[in-house]
């Protein structure tokens, strides 16, 4: 534990938490867009390129996570982190667990 922090979150600690928000919008993206897509995808463009796509995607949302977190207060960007990794787990746990034909698609 961090001396200078000894009763609280260091700047770390407050990034994981707000990384739930960039996991939430990473989870929703991907569940909504259905892994069949990812396929056709692959199929017509290559696996090479559509793995740069996905991961062009994943690294763009970061970016954007880590802008949003600079212009945030702490309080507010810790209660919006808790809230996405709510959604991420709960999204997560929906989809594999009832399968990727449970939103209705």
């Amino acid at each position: 534990m961090n001396s200078k922090y000894p009763y609280g979150l260091g700047p770390g600690g407050k990034w994981l938490v707000f990384s739930g928000a960039f996991w939430a919008v990473v989870t929703i993206s991907f569940t909504s867009v259905g892994f069949e897509r990812f396929g056709q995808m692959e199929r017509k463009i290559g696996t090479g390129p559509s793995l740069c796509i996905i991961w062009g995607i994943v690294t763009a949302i970061l970016i954007v996570a880590m802008i949003v977190y600079g212009r945030l207060s702490q309080r507010l960007a810790m209660w919006i982190g808790v809230i996405g990794w709510i959604v991420t787990i709960s999204l997560g746990y929906w989809f594999f667990g009832y399968g990727p034909g449970a939103f209705g698609r």
